[in-house]
């Protein structure tokens, strides 16, 4: 349990620091991390799809 919580801290400090620099690359980073997302690609494709929607 306490590997998880450590692993979904560290996502979140990442997607802090994505959201302060609006760096898409470390917002993709970031969002990788989650424990949620398989993998890159899959968060290549999110945040993609959040910029398009955010345009």
């Amino acid at each position: 349990m306490r590997s998880l919580l450590v692993h979904v801290k560290e996502y979140e400090r990442l997607t802090v620091d994505a959201a302060l620099s609006r760096d898409m690359g470390a917002a993709t980073r970031a969002l990788a991390r989650n424990p949620l997302v398989p993998g890159i690609a899959t968060a290549e494709r999110l945040v993609a799809s959040l910029v398009l929607e955010a345009g």
